[in-house]
């Protein structure tokens, strides 16, 4: 009887662990960081082991407000949470269900009371040589960039062609109260190995839309010996 008992308890905890792999996800990811929020610059995730389970192991990702940061491996649950660097660690700041079937996201943070909003997009919803708009605000807002018209939403988001370094006349709308307003009116530049995120947000204690860009470069391959 004991001895069943004990392989009863074996099995159970194999298949616990197998249920706790295959719940487990690895993906790269970068973070587009649209303000710090307070003086966390620097947040971490718990990873699990190769068996899918906790591994007290964790993965520490850098903030900066002007470009994206990473990427980083990450291997562990498929919601993502974050917490700051003391230890132990306290309640998490932030966390962003993972999206599945992709192997590299963009972890969005927005500045939120005692720490962030937090969003995973995969990567090829922001190829390189495009723009990514998103609009955060709580007004629809429409994007006009080389004779190509997107209307977002709030919480709405697409992809624009970037014109591979040539300029691009880009107008911006959004609707306030009811009445289209003009934002920006520029143009817009960005090479085949660059990504730009722009993402369209409504600052504290006002009623107008402001845009966040940040950029990403793809390094140039060294050129060949000659």
């Amino acid at each position: 009887m004991l001895a069943g008992c004990l392989a009863a308890c074996a099995l159970a905890t194999a298949a616990g662990r197998a249920e706790a792999a295959d719940d487990s996800v690895s993906v790269s990811v970068s973070v587009a960081t649209l303000a710090i929020s307070g003086d966390i610059a620097e947040v971490r995730t718990p990873l699990a082991n190769e068996a899918g389970t906790g591994g007290g192991k964790w993965l520490d990702m850098k903030l900066n407000e002007n470009s994206l940061t990473g990427p980083y491996r990450y291997h562990g649950a498929p919601v993502l949470r974050l917490y700051g660097l003391q230890d132990p660690p306290g309640k998490p700041l932030a966390e962003a269900k993972l999206p599945e079937g992709s192997a590299n996201l963009i972890l969005v943070l927005l500045p939120n009371p005692g720490g962030y909003r937090a969003l995973a997009i995969p990567e090829s919803e922001a190829p390189e040589g495009s723009f990514f708009v998103m609009n955060f605000s709580p007004f629809p807002v429409a994007v006009e960039l080389a004779g190509k018209r997107e209307i977002l939403k709030p919480g709405g988001r697409a992809s624009m062609p970037g014109g591979r370094g040539e300029d691009q006349e880009v107008r911006i709308h959004a609707v306030i109260n009811g009445k289209p307003a003009l934002v920006r009116s520029t143009s817009w530049r960005l090479d085949a190995n660059q990504r730009e995120m722009v993402f369209f947000h409504t600052p504290p204690g006002t009623g107008r839309v402001a845009a966040k860009h940040i950029l990403s470069t793809r390094p140039e391959p060294p050129a060949p010996a000659p």
